[in-house]
């Protein structure tokens, strides 16, 4: 690609972050984030681009596996919505007219959206989402946690085959490694 197309995509991504591009700008950059072979200076919009891009394809999210806890990242969403909103309350019109939110706004599926309902319901919504995916994470856990304690248990009685099988290997590396696989002290 030549330096003149660099300059348009970094006009576009200025115009992208303002919320004034429009659907068919947004997928010209879309289309180039994606490609391979992104200059090394406009790398680092690569990850937010494709961010961007899954939220309005929904059904063609591409994300990367990482090791943070979901919990962690239920925790960060929550309090993100509840500050959102502790925020946003300062901006509600005092009377009864339907007035804009002045420099707030949110972008969703392209669209710029100033109305305070819509953007104040949105945000009870996220928040709302992110406490049920909380409460259920919660439950998972709080499952897998009986699951552990029964399998102690089980683990435990003196019935169990596992005695068994330990008790006739010899002393060593190999019964060792057995019992810790099998959760034995």
């Amino acid at each position: 690609m030549m330096e003149k197309d660099y300059k348009q995509i970094e006009y576009l991504l200025e115009r992208f972050f303002e919320g004034e591009t429009s659907n068919e700008e947004e997928k010209a950059l879309y289309d180039f984030f994606a490609q391979e072979g992104v200059p090394e200076h406009l790398l680092d919009y690569k990850p937010v681009i494709g961010y961007f891009q899954a939220g309005m394809n929904e059904d063609k999210v591409i994300m990367k596996k990482k090791r943070t806890s979901k919990k962690f990242w239920l925790w960060a969403t929550g309090i993100a919505a509840s500050l959102l909103v502790l925020f946003s309350i300062q901006f509600l019109p005092n009377d009864s007219e339907n007035e804009l939110i002045v420099d707030g706004y949110i972008i969703r599926n392209g669209e710029r959206i100033t109305d305070v309902k819509k953007i104040y319901s949105e945000l009870i919504d996220s928040y709302n989402m992110a406490l049920e995916q909380y409460q259920e994470i919660e439950k998972i856990q709080e499952a897998a946690a009986e699951q552990k304690r029964f399998h102690n248990a089980l683990l435990q009685t003196e019935t169990r085959p596992y005695h068994e099988i330990l008790s006739r290997m010899p002393e060593g590396y190999a019964k060792e490694e057995a019992k810790k696989i099998m959760e034995i002290d």
